[in-house]
């Protein structure tokens, strides 16, 4: 996930591997249990307009569906 993060510098790459019990969850619920865990400080509603403005990257593609399901590995 690449995005600017209001707790990190502008143009911060966030980088996750999801795993087996995040399969099949939606983008934006994942990356928002993600920030909390981390300390990213990004809400969910942050999160959702990120994903539409195509700042977020599954396998090397955007994605602009913050309700798209994820896949493990």
């Amino acid at each position: 996930m690449r995005d600017a993060v209001s707790s990190a510098p502008a143009g911060a790459t966030h980088e996750f591997a999801l795993g087996a019990n995040e399969d099949g969850l939606r983008l934006d619920r994942v990356l928002a249990s993600r920030s909390e865990a981390e300390g990213l400080g990004l809400s969910r509603t942050r999160l959702q307009q990120l994903i539409r403005d195509g700042l977020v990257d599954v396998d090397g593609s955007a994605v602009r569906d913050p309700g798209a399901k994820t896949k493990a590995g």
